[in-house]
């Protein structure tokens, strides 16, 4: 059964990697960074758009800082890359870089998202989005549920795996068995095996001697 013990390892060594990867997915940004950087839970406040420069201005309450008011500067296509906090889920943002101040209350407003008073947008800490570093966050529901389906996945194949390994023994022990047949070894052949299980000369063998003997005019009982 060694080969059983080494299709497990192999099981529970991909479910292993499986989940460094998945945990390293929800983990962006660097121990370097995170030893270097401001870091805090946001919460997405409000978009706003320069409709001049086309600029857009993710703008986040700090939640780790009372109600501080950070943006982060971006093109359209850096839209949404930086996670905010959800329910249930709380992903640390870490940034690094200059900020100026800013007021943004006469900026297009695309979006709002918490519905709070103006004058705190006329005093906005605005870093460009390079300043992003990265997030860490613990795995939430979804992450959670894509995990426990690749495991479930890894382990339906290593128990395929193993049943057909045991069928293949199983298959392979009942022909051999089969082609011995029910004389055992020497079935078939002209020696055979007397009663004691020593193996000897086949009756037919015996008969043809005593008939050459016969024949020849000599008896070899005499």
């Amino acid at each position: 059964m060694k080969f059983i013990k080494i299709l497990a390892a192999i099981t529970v060594l991909a479910m292993a990697l499986t989940c460094i990867i998945v945990w390293y997915s929800c983990n962006t940004v660097s121990e370097q960074d995170k030893a270097t950087s401001k870091s805090g839970v946001l919460k997405s406040y409000a978009l706003l758009q320069d409709e001049e420069s086309g600029r857009y201005y993710e703008v986040y309450e700090n939640s780790s800082v009372g109600s501080e008011i950070i943006a982060f500067s971006m093109s359209q296509g850096q839209l949404g890359r930086i996670p905010s906090m959800d329910d249930g889920y709380y992903p640390v943002a870490y940034w690094n870089g200059s900020c100026q101040i800013m007021d943004l209350s006469q900026i297009l407003l695309v979006r709002q998202y918490q519905y709070g008073a103006d004058p705190l947008l006329s005093q906005v800490k605005v870093y460009d989005f390079s300043a992003y570093k990265g997030h860490a966050k613990g795995m939430h529901r979804g992450t959670v549920a894509l995990l426990i389906f690749l495991w479930i996945a890894e382990l339906t194949v290593g128990g395929i795996l193993i049943l057909l390994y045991l069928i293949g023994v199983f298959i392979f022990n009942h022909n051999r068995k089969k082609s011995a047949g029910p004389g055992g070894p020497g079935y078939g052949t002209d020696r055979g095996y007397d009663a004691a299980g020593v193996c000897g000369d086949h009756p037919k063998e015996i008969l043809s001697r005593e008939t050459l003997s016969f024949l020849s005019g000599t008896d070899e009982s005499k």
